[in-house]
């Protein structure tokens, strides 16, 4: 359990950890949705109902987004393109609260198979999306 004022903290510094792990672990999609797992394992204690959840899911997915965005701001700015920038942020961020949301509800009946199909679940969403938006025109800046 962590407090909740840190868990933005920490979500806000989860890509940069994901980044360092895809460079022995290639597999955003896994290593992304992991790492989103660890963030709802950490504030677990407080378990305030549906409404909660989707606060929750929404935060994590937001915040995680919009960091992530980071690694891309200084490679879509030198295509002279700001305008990439928003649009990459208008699909990851809905990418990343749906996936986020997948793991927070599948921690509500706290069984392991509940939870690895949220994950796995979360994981093939964010898969697909890094296929079906990684070809041209966005190409590698959209993933």
């Amino acid at each position: 359990m962590t407090n909740n004022l840190l868990l933005p903290l920490y979500t806000a510094f989860a890509p940069f950890v994901a980044w360092m792990i895809e460079q022995v672990i290639p597999l955003p999609f896994v290593v992304e949705e992991v790492i989103k797992m660890f963030l709802v394992l950490l504030h677990r204690g407080n378990d305030g109902g549906w409404l909660y959840r989707i606060r929750l899911g929404m935060m994590i997915g937001i915040i995680f987004a919009l960091s992530e965005s980071v690694f891309y701001l200084s490679m879509i700015l030198s295509s002279g393109s700001f305008s990439l920038y928003l649009q990459r942020l208008a699909y990851t961020i809905p990418m990343h609260v749906t996936t986020s949301l997948f793991i927070v509800f599948s921690f509500r009946n706290k069984r392991k198979w509940s939870i690895l199909i949220g994950l796995f679940a979360a994981g093939v969403l964010h898969w697909l999306y890094n296929k079906l938006l990684g070809y041209p025109p966005f190409g590698a800046i959209i993933i």
